[in-house]
């Protein structure tokens, strides 16, 4: 009978959705390959929004927010979508990722999303503005071929201005209805108002309101604008979305981008809170039986004063709408550009889209809760804290989302009382908060389960199933482990991957580093291995992203469960495993715990070569001293005096140096930098201890090597938090 592995290995050469370039006639196997830390980055900061013809805009179900993507254009007759995802670099560093797809006759969802824009502009449609997530493309009975010959057949007959979604794009929504919900409901105002008629100008409308409401717009005359102030003018942009309902729902944004030629980063930055904050304050709130409130703040933004000059202009509909709305306030400010009517004016208010929108809205709502009483944590400028009848009220926000935990639900309810007023419907645009209580949480991506007293679930199964059904139909199969042995050996007879498979390969490889990073550490290390591998990857890798999904595929129901046991104890396991990348440098794995699970791993090439395990052991010590300072420092700060952090190593040679620095140093360790005795100083100053650890107890040792069998199992358990596993 077969093993796991090898299940659905073959693949029927009629059948493949993934580019032809990359021949996948079978499954890598154990035997015939090699394996392998939405902005979820939600980067509201505004930096680099398109014009209306540089766009590539994404709104979201779950939270009606828009996302605009800063990358490259999508020109008119461009057959290419660009879509930023996180990736990083071969030295672990992130990257902007321009996912696509390639032609075949059943096509993954990046060739298909481009396809949609050939047709509607070959037929004289609408071109739509896609996400940059893809999601499901699977078959429903119809190849998108079939689907596309079919709407060509019907060419003549169709008014591309009249004619309603539904009726001229039947055949494809029934082929891939979750894709054409996602990649044809999405417009700019122009064409939008086209497709969608009295139904986009009231959506349209809406958002003109609003901003009318609020007082955001000072319109003005171009002439009474100096030189400078015209050529410094933003453009303010509307885009138009149907949702599943059939509603029809506007969303403006000013575009941003001319901003970055004379604002620095440090005043267009966007502070939020650290994932680690995040997860070390739900391990607090679940030790401490705290009850949990997540909140979203409507409209942040628009609540928000604008402190410095910048002018918008409002083209078309927009321009009119004013006026209709308020025609004593606009109308003497209409002017006409190349005949389209066009309003200037003065923004009062921080307008989505504009580089300092996020800090002024940081600014306003740190001011607001430190005026409550609460301090903010000096090592997260998103945590701040206050005692409230004898116990710690904790407020983490990412931007407008909230999260606020005490041990009495009465003192989160007079919070939330308190935030309703001033940011809710006692503020000036009068929106209610969205508030979710009880012991279920999705925040930032994650799901966090309180159900369990004592414990903190961080459940990622839904993205991992929406990752896994927007894969083509033949990649699938199970695997046992995430990688197989050969992880970090890279074949000099590979072939490099087409720019197509290549783009595939790193939009799934950022999407696992996502999921890695919160709740499946246990594919940490294999992804750590294909980050580095994003910018020239070949067929191998190929093989080894597919094992990760595979291993995903069978196990996943895995959650990531944390208790503490002791907040006032850090215990580190540190491992360097020597020589193992193919340009001859180290690898450096760690896990961080006050409990059972992992609260915090890292899985990391080393920067340097070294010349000894030993050594390299101490390089790895160097690389995870910031991670554990900083969590020292920000659990002493949110009221949690350390008594230890212990750091564990099985190599006796490094544990000597590293407590008596250049004193135990020879001939084969005195070339070592100095700066890697900063571990010394720490030891001195009691704030870390090392202590040794055997080998076979080395945890660390999950987040360096590809382990297989009963010990992959004994860690993967240790790390999880999982049930004892039986030997396999």
């Amino acid at each position: 009978m077969p093993s796991d592995d090898d299940r659905s290995a073959t693949i029927p050469e009629d059948n493949r959705s993934v580019p032809p370039a990359h021949d996948r006639s079978t499954a890598p196997s154990d035997d015939n390959r090699s394996d392998y830390d939405e902005p979820h980055p939600d980067n509201r900061s505004g930096d680099d929004p398109p014009s209306e013809d540089d766009r590539n805009v994404t709104f979201d179900d779950d939270d009606d927010d828009v996302t605009v993507d800063y990358n490259d254009p999508i020109d008119d007759r461009n057959t290419e979508v660009t879509g930023a995802l996180e990736g990083t670099d071969a030295t672990g560093s992130t990257e902007s990722v321009e996912p696509t797809g390639t032609q075949t006759a059943e096509m993954p969802p990046g060739q298909l999303r481009r396809e949609f824009i050939k047709l509607s502009d070959t037929l004289g449609y609408v071109e739509p503005v896609l996400e940059s997530r893809t999601r499901s493309g699977t078959q429903h009975g119809t190849t998108f071929v079939q689907a596309h010959r079919r709407l060509k057949e019907h060419e003549d007959r169709m008014d591309p201005l009249v004619i309603a979604p539904n009726e001229w794009a039947t055949e494809y929504e029934q082929a891939f209805p979750g894709l054409f919900h996602y990649c044809m409901t999405q417009y700019p105002m122009t064409k939008g108002l086209k497709l969608f008629g009295d139904e986009g100008v009231q959506a349209v409308r809406k958002e003109v309101q609003q901003l009318h409401d609020v007082n955001a717009l000072q319109p003005l005359h171009p002439k009474d604008l100096s030189v400078k102030q015209r050529s410094r003018v933003l453009e303010y942009l509307m885009f138009l979305k149907q949702k599943r309902t059939g509603l029809i729902k506007g969303r403006g944004c000013a575009d941003g981008r001319p901003q970055r030629l004379w604002t620095s980063k440090e005043d267009s930055r966007s502070p939020t809170a650290h994932l680690e904050s995040v997860i070390f304050t739900a391990v607090i709130e679940a030790f401490e039986r705290r009850y949990v409130i997540t909140l979203d703040i409507p409209g942040a933004f628009l609540q928000t004063l604008q402190d410095d000059e910048v002018h918008v202009r409002l083209r078309g509909q927009m321009a009119i709408l004013l006026v209709e709305i308020c025609r004593s306030k606009y109308a003497r400010f209409l002017t006409y550009d190349r005949g389209k009517p066009v309003i200037y004016a003065k923004l009062n208010k921080a307008l989505y889209g504009t580089l300092r929108a996020a800090i002024l809205f940081w600014e306003k709502l740190s001011a607001a809760i430190t005026s409550w009483g609460f301090d903010i944590n000096p090592y997260d400028s998103c945590v701040a804290n206050k005692m409230i009848k004898g116990s710690q009220c904790t407020i983490v926000w990412h931007v407008d989302d909230l999260k606020i935990s005490h041990v009495d639900p009465q003192v989160l309810e007079k919070i939330v009382q308190t935030i309703e007023k001033e940011f809710g419907t006692g503020s000036e645009l009068g929106y209610p908060l969205t508030v979710n209580r009880g012991k279920i949480h999705d925040y930032l991506g994650m799901v966090l389960d309180y159900s369990n007293p004592g414990k903190v679930i961080i459940d990622m199964k839904q993205y991992i199933k929406n990752t896994l059904d927007s894969l083509p139909p033949d990649m699938s199969g199970t695997a046992k482990t995430p990688a197989t042995p050969n992880l970090f050996k890279i074949p000099p007879s590979s072939n490099k991957l087409d720019q197509s498979v290549a783009d595939f390969f790193h939009t799934y490889v950022a999407k696992l580093l996502f999921l890695c990073m919160r709740g499946r550490p246990d594919i940490q290390t294999a992804i750590s291995f294909l980050c580095t591998r994003v910018s020239a990857p070949t067929e191998d890798d190929f093989n080894k992203l597919w094992r990760v999904l595979q291993y995903l595929r069978g196990t996943i129901d895995i959650v990531l469960t944390l208790e503490a046991t002791d907040l006032q104890i850090f215990k580190w396991w540190i491992d360097g495993s020597y020589s193992v990348h193919h340009d001859m440098r180290g690898h450096t794995g760690l896990s961080g715990t006050m409990g059972k699970g992992s609260f915090s791993s890292m899985s990391n090439k080393q920067r340097i070569n070294t010349k000894s395990s030993t050594e390299c052991e101490v390089v790895g010590v160097d690389d995870g001293m910031g991670r554990i300072l900083w969590s020292r420092y920000f659990m002493n700060a949110q009221g949690y005096t350390p008594k230890e952090s212990i750091i564990y190593q099985d190599n006796q040679s490094a544990i000597l140096l590293e407590n008596n620095g250049m004193a135990s140093s020879s001939k084969r360790t005195k070339h070592i930098n100095v700066r890697y005795f900063f571990i010394t100083d720490r030891i001195k100053a009691r704030e870390v201890k090392v202590e040794y650890c055997p080998t076979t107890e080395m945890i660390a040792d999950f987040f360096t090597k590809p382990l297989q069998g009963r010990l992959f199992y004994k860690f993967r358990a240790v790390v999880m938090n999982l049930p004892d596993e039986p030997d396999m």
